[in-house]
């Protein structure tokens, strides 16, 4: 599981991507990856993109992202 906190921004997205990278080679294993994302206080245009082309690559060879938040 991914967990993420913060702001995703311009400033930070080269994280991100480091992150999802790690992600990314994790899920291999299952075929699903689970991101948290209650803790993110701020999320980018690009950020979403980059986790929806994401989703798209996971989709294409049958593995999933979840994204995780809790109910306040």
């Amino acid at each position: 599981m991914l967990r993420a906190h913060g702001e995703i921004d311009a400033y930070t997205l080269g994280r991100w991507r480091r992150l999802f990278s790690a992600a990314r080679t994790e899920a291999g294993r299952s075929g699903h990856r689970v991101i948290d994302v209650d803790d993110i206080t701020f999320m980018s245009c690009r950020a979403i993109i980059e986790l929806a082309e994401d989703a798209q690559r996971y989709r294409r060879s049958a593995a999933a992202i979840h994204l995780i938040r809790r109910i306040r």
